[in-house]
């Protein structure tokens, strides 16, 4: 059963909760799970708050009571969970290969440059699987001593507490999130039958360089910054795939004469088509979920130089509307929907360039 405290108690259970120790709990309470971010399928949880107590237990109970628990996903499976954060992602593997470490650009309320390091994996099959750890959780990773102690013996790995994510040019990824953890070489019956299984075809893990960064210097995006006249003076096919331009504008309403959403990929977001009876996505991605309902804006932006209209795609709209396209298709018509935009934010800074996916 997966517990839970709220911040304003969260120092003092990291205190008093060490992983490995069994522990009498008094005074919580036991509600429904939460509807995402579960660790296990449990159909209820604990809440832990300032009246529980936590008695640690030192009389050989632990020895009675399993330390670890996994429900591992099937690396066939694993694209299955792209976007699905109901459940974390628990997954098993040998440790091939591990890149070196790599700065990537994190976008959002607090942007700014993100530690990762990528770790290639393979299953019982032999078949690959990626896996990226961020922040502290890569940068502390010891590859040096990893590495060492693959030359001798194969490093299995169990990764916890993870998220699977689509990432263009890269395919399907399982990512760290702050709730993740990984062991090496853990002492359980499924690392045993991996270990077993792959006895004989034991291979040096292989140190590789960064694949993919996408480190941006704050600096720079600054002194990228163009007007709508200057944007509209572009040759687009002068410009890379991932050029980045920064554009302060404000947002004056939605051509209403077209569509605003489309039916898109749950993997993707790409658009999909019909081989007339079901969904196919255009790039490939599995076909096990229904298709969805995304954004498809064509806003008009102006700032001092003049105006332009500019297709935004579902992930910024959503942000600037507070709901999904889906909550909205049944109930808003296309003239309806520049006033469901106009009542939320008028002003935004808004990063645009040709990325691969999206749009300006």
């Amino acid at each position: 059963m997966q517990a839970r405290a709220p911040p304003s108690y969260m120092k003092r259970f990291q205190r008093q909760l060490v992983e490995g120790k069994v522990y009498a709990l008094s005074n919580f309470m036991v509600w429904t799970k939460m509807k995402c971010y579960m660790a296990c399928r449990n159909g209820l949880m604990i809440y832990m708050g300032g009246q529980t107590v936590v008695d640690e237990i030192s009389d050989g109970t632990d020895s009675s009571i399993p330390l670890h628990s996994f429900e591992f996903v099937d690396f066939g499976n694993v694209p299955s969970r792209n976007r699905d954060n109901s459940l974390f992602t628990d997954v098993i593997g040998q440790i091939v290969s591990i890149e070196e470490e790599g700065q990537a650009w994190k976008s959002g309320e607090a942007s700014r440059n993100i530690s990762f390091r990528n770790l290639h994996l393979r299953d019982l099959r032999g078949r690959p699987m990626l896996v990226t750890l961020y922040g502290d959780l890569g940068r502390n990773f010891d590859a040096e001593k990893v590495v060492k102690q693959g030359r001798e013996v194969s490093i299995v790995a169990v990764f916890a507490g993870m998220l699977v994510q689509l990432y263009n040019g890269i395919g399907f990824t399982v990512r760290s999130t702050s709730a993740s953890k990984y062991y090496l070489d853990l002492d359980i019956l499924e690392v045993q039958e991996l270990r077993t299984s792959l006895a004989d075809r034991h291979k040096p893990i292989d140190c590789l360089p960064c694949q993919l960064q996408n480190l941006i210097n704050p600096t720079e995006l600054v002194d990228s910054r163009r007007t709508i006249e200057q944007l509209k003076s572009l040759n687009p096919h002068e410009l890379h795939s991932r050029t980045k331009f920064l554009c302060i504008v404000t947002l004056k309403g939605i051509n209403c004469t077209k569509d605003w959403w489309y039916e898109g990929c749950f993997h993707c977001n790409w658009p999909i088509s019909w081989d007339g009876s079901k969904p196919l996505c255009i790039k490939g991605c599995p076909n096990n979920q229904l298709p969805v309902p995304l954004y498809k804006l064509d806003a008009v932006m102006q700032d001092a130089t003049g105006t332009m209209n500019i297709m935004i795609f579902d992930k910024p709209v959503k942000k600037l509307v507070g709901v999904s396209a889906e909550e909205l298709v049944e109930d808003t018509a296309g003239e309806q929907i520049s006033a469901v935009i106009s009542s939320h934010h008028q002003s935004r800074a808004l990063l645009v360039g040709p990325t691969e996916g999206d749009s300006w």
